[in-house]
């Protein structure tokens, strides 16, 4: 993963990402639901390039003095600013000592490439923000829209109507909650099956079960099944708790679900998961004073060597994050946001009933 962005000439790049990526911007082929294309940055597309508004980018910024709530967004690395050309200092890049090295920058990374390429108008800066779906192999994905007022304080009348209207013709002003796009991989078709825009917004408060009951749907086991709703009503309940602490209002703010659809990947990264917490456990008793007996077998080593330092290549069970936050803010006494609440347990609610369904 990148590490933390730095400014420089009123672009903030980081120390171990090659600025060569910013010449070579791509569209983020994994993208489901949203407003403008997303872009990637580097070659493992880890990095997102989102060009964005000013309250999106405060957002993030913000978070850091919410970090309860923050641990449920996409890492943030900072900002590109979009100029209309390229800044000199573009032509050089920084080494792992933040020493200047020579970097061959093409000339098309402007504003002008960037926002007609992502079809955003009037950015005029872009966030870099984690891939979510980068730790997956064949990424099962929902994007659920929270709360009940979807339209933010810099919306103007027509776009108010507009988004009020909208809730009420979905599952938003009755639930809290509204399914936009959803897709799930078939290992053995090799291919994802999509629920289109027209199919979620036409659901119901009853017939929206379904369709969480298919997002589930694909081909690991009925235990791993269980195992990824488990896992996902364990962190609503936990990024309740967090939200219930925060002055905050998310305005069509989104829950992005995601699960290994991949069968095998997925076993994979079980047991990956289960080998680091055999090694943590160990490593706990090494360092707790607790008397521990060593295995006769077991070699004498260090057991923070045994674990493996390149995670990037190793696959993810679920992720669950908060997204979208073009109109949304942190306002000390603002209070709780009870849309998002009121969507978040009824997130809930609807995993449990599936749960209660597959189960019985």
């Amino acid at each position: 993963m990148a590490a933390p962005l730095r400014q420089v000439e009123g672009f903030f790049v980081s120390q171990s990402i090659n600025l060569n990526y910013l010449a070579s911007l791509k569209k983020f082929s994994d993208q489901l639901g949203g407003h403008g294309e997303l872009l990637s940055m580097d070659e493992e597309d880890s990095i997102i390039v989102k060009p964005c508004n000013g309250i999106e980018r405060d957002f993030y910024e913000n978070s850091i003095a919410h970090p309860g709530f923050a641990r449920w967004m996409p890492k943030y690395y900072g900002t590109l600013r979009l100029h209309d050309s390229q800044p000199p200092l573009l032509d050089q890049q920084l080494d792992v000592n933040n020493n200047i090295i020579s970097c061959d920058i093409k000339p098309q990374t402007t504003k002008e490439s960037i926002v007609t390429h992502a079809d955003v108008k009037d950015a005029e800066e872009a966030i870099c923000i984690e891939n979510v779906l980068s730790k997956f192999k064949k990424p099962c994905v929902m994007d659920l829209k929270l709360g009940t007022q979807l339209w933010g304080e810099d919306a103007d009348e027509r776009k108010r109507q507009k988004a009020i209207l909208k809730a009420e013709r979905t599952t938003s002003s009755s639930m809290g909650i509204y399914i936009t796009a959803c897709r799930v991989y078939g290992k053995s078709s090799n291919n994802y099956t999509y629920y289109s825009r027209e199919y979620c917004r036409n659901l119901t408060p009853i017939t929206i079960i379904k369709c969480f009951a298919d997002f589930f749907m694909a081909e690991i086991s009925p235990s791993q099944r269980q195992l990824v709703i488990n896992r996902f009503i364990e962190d609503l309940t936990s990024f309740l708790e967090a939200l219930e602490k925060q002055d905050v209002r998310l305005r069509s703010a989104s829950l992005l679900f995601v699960y290994e659809g991949d069968p095998n990947a997925f076993t994979e990264a079980l047991n990956k998961e289960e080998e680091e917490t055999q090694d943590n456990q160990k490593t706990s008793k090494l360092t707790s004073g607790e008397d521990y007996v060593e295995d006769e077998d077991i070699e004498d080593t260090d057991y923070d060597s045994d674990i493996d330092e390149d995670d990037d290549d190793e696959f993810k069970v679920t992720e669950l994050k908060i997204i979208d936050f073009a109109h949304s803010y942190f306002r000390d006494g603002v209070g709780k946001d009870e849309g998002c609440l009121l969507g978040v347990n009824n997130a809930i609610r609807c995993l449990k009933q599936v749960l209660n369904e597959i189960t019985n």
